[in-house]
Order: structure tokens, then C-alpha cells, then sequence
């Protein structure tokens, strides 16, 4: 009779616990007969399938990749970690519909993968079942959702089988097709991707108190934060620029030509100081060239380099004649200003 007594309450447990277990991480946290396999508990009678990823340690603490972090607005998320099996969440409580733009990149190897979703519910296993709220690119994960009406989590997903250190921004707001439809106090910034794809022709009303931009960044720059601004630059081809400044969050824009219908190589050199605690060891730089009429994307770049003095070619082909902006942008934190150069090669 004990024994009867023994099975009858393990039995009538494990009815009681299911329905609170929303997920799981490791087949430990499941019942005897059952693994952890895609955050679900399953019995392993259920047909063959690959355990729970390998064990792994998140050194955040802020409960991310457990609860979930609230964030409001224009956020940063520096010097950030996510293993695999247990994706970041950042909760957003949205007060009404708006504009969605959010880009990560990983310290090495290929970038997380970005999901926008409804405030705690499950994730995709990939984009292909998301694809309009979700985007996995390869040096670069970059999400522009044209319209977002509910409170969301962003969700950071590791690419591999391996902690992934990311730095991680994220911009919510009124759309813009201009600094004027923002007002004195803000700007109108462009998602960035590394398909043009991935992104309209749209920006977002962006608060300087929000994502400030260190003013030696604009200092003897001839450049402008705003495309509508750009000065002439020239023709395309013999572009040259010299050690022009740039910071995280700043955007410079050029007016350039291209004569007739042809490939453009630019060297790209930067200088920049080494990465301090929480710094991505290395910069990137991303590149974009948009019709001048509608600032439509036609193609987008990304060159990464180490600290120190370093040189990237750019590359972008079968560039027809036209007039055209071009957009250079540093996606990730220095604490102090770069500089870039573009020459020919």
C-alpha cells in the first residue's frame, strides 16, 4: 500500500507543476522521464531529439535572460552576454503604436539573432516563421518594424552553441522623413542593416538627451547629421576625406555623383583608441548609399576593424549614374571620438 500510496502522488505532482512550468533550460529542472528540448520539458518517449544546449554561464545578473529588462525608448545596452538556450528579453511597455529600430553585433564571431515578439510569449526557433519581426545577419543583426502597436520583448538570441558577448541599441519612436518632422530638439535617424532589405525609407525621431553625440565628433566636419543637409562631395569615385571625427550615434552624410555606371572601391582608414571595460574590442563601421531623390537604400556596407590604425577596402558594385547620399555611421560604443579617412585605392 505504501508503494501504491508513492506512485499515486508523484503522479498526481506532476499533474499540479505542469501547467506553472512555462520553460526550462536544462533537463535537471524536468521530471525523470522527461528532457529539456527546445525550453520544453518532453517525455523522451516523444520521438528522437538533441538535448538542451551545452551548459553555460551568463555573467549578467539583471535578470535578462530570466525575467526579463524593462527598457524605455532610446536604450544601450553595452557589454552584455547571452547562452544559448536562455535569450535575453528586453520589455518594453509601449503607450501607443510607433516605430521599431534595433541592431545588434556580437564581440566575435557571428551576431545574435533579433526578435521583436508580444511581451512574453515564445520565440521562433529562426526567422524564417517571423520574418517581418525578426533579423539574423551575419557581422551585423539589424530590425526596423515599420509599426509596432502593443508592448513587446526584444529578444537577443545566441547564433551558436556558446556565450556570445553583444552590444545591443535599440530606438522607439515616431517615424521621419526629416529633421523638420522632428522638431529643434531631435533628429530623424535611418535604422542600418546589412541588407537594404531590411530597412525603409523612413527614420526615427531621436532625442539628443536620449543618445547624446559628443560634440568633437562634429567639430571641422563637412559633413551633415541630416541627408536633406549633405553637402556636395563631388564626384564619387574621387572622393577623398581626411581624418574626419566620428562617435557612436553620429551620422555623417554626403552628396555624392557618379558619372557613369561603374564599380566604386574606397580604403577606408580609421584611428581609434583601444576599448575600454565593457567596449566591443573592435569598431565597426557601417556604410550605406541611398538615391538622392527618395533616399531609398541601394547598398549597404559594413567594415570592421581592430584598435589602432587600421585599413578596410570598400566595395560596392554596378553603381549606376546618378546623384546619390552617403551615410557613414559608427555602430558601436569608444568613449572618446575615431577618425576615418576615404581615399581611392
Amino acid at each position: 500500500m505504501r508503494l501504491l500510496f508513492l506512485v499515486t502522488l508523484s503522479a498526481c505532482g506532476s499533474a499540479v507543476l505542469e501547467p506553472e512550468r512555462e520553460h526550462c533550460l536544462y533537463s535537471l529542472e524536468c521530471e525523470l522521464s522527461e528532457r529539456c528540448i527546445q525550453q520544453r520539458c518532453v517525455r523522451t518517449d516523444a520521438g528522437a531529439s538533441v538535448d538542451a544546449g551545452p551548459n553555460c554561464d551568463d555573467p549578467d545578473s539583471d535578470g535578462a535572460h530570466t525575467t526579463g529588462l524593462v527598457v524605455q525608448n532610446e536604450e544601450q545596452q553595452l557589454d552584455r552576454h547571452v547562452c544559448p538556450g536562455s535569450p535575453d528579453r528586453y520589455r518594453h511597455q509601449l503607450t501607443t503604436a510607433a516605430q521599431l529600430q534595433a541592431w545588434v553585433v556580437a564581440e566575435s564571431g557571428p551576431a545574435p539573432v533579433l526578435f521583436a515578439v508580444d511581451a512574453e510569449s515564445d520565440l521562433p526557433n529562426d526567422c524564417t516563421q517571423n520574418t517581418p519581426q525578426c533579423a539574423q545577419g551575419g557581422r551585423l543583426s539589424g530590425l526596423s518594424v515599420e509599426r509596432i502597436e502593443r508592448s513587446f520583448d526584444l529578444s537577443v538570441k545566441a547564433p551558436e552553441d556558446s556565450l556570445s558577448g553583444y552590444e545591443l541599441g535599440m530606438r522607439v519612436g515616431r517615424p521621419c522623413s526629416e529633421q523638420s518632422d522632428c522638431g529643434s530638439s531631435a533628429r530623424c535617424v535611418r535604422a542600418v542593416a546589412e541588407r537594404t532589405d531590411q530597412v525603409g525609407t523612413s527614420g526615427i525621431c531621436v532625442f539628443s538627451r536620449d543618445l547624446p553625440i559628443d560634440p568633437d565628433c562634429d567639430r571641422n566636419d563637412r559633413s551633415s547629421e541630416h541627408p536633406e543637409s549633405a553637402q556636395n562631395a563631388g564626384d564619387f569615385s574621387d572622393l577623398e576625406l581626411q581624418q574626419v571625427p566620428l562617435c557612436q550615434h553620429d551620422n555623417d552624410w554626403y552628396q555624392v555623383t557618379v558619372s557613369t555606371a561603374s564599380d566604386v572601391s574606397k580604403t577606408v582608414r580609421i584611428v581609434s583608441t583601444a576599448a575600454e571595460a565593457g567596449q566591443l574590442s573592435g569598431v565597426t563601421l557601417f556604410v550605406g548609399l541611398y538615391s538622392a531623390t527618395d533616399l531609398r537604400p541601394l547598398r549597404f556596407a559594413l567594415l570592421y576593424f581592430a584598435a589602432g590604425a587600421q585599413s578596410q577596402t570598400l566595395s560596392m558594385t554596378n553603381v549606376s549614374a546618378g546623384d546619390y547620399k552617403l551615410r557613414v555611421t559608427q555602430i558601436n560604443k569608444r568613449s572618446g571620438p575615431i577618425t576615418y579617412s576615404l581615399s581611392p585605392p
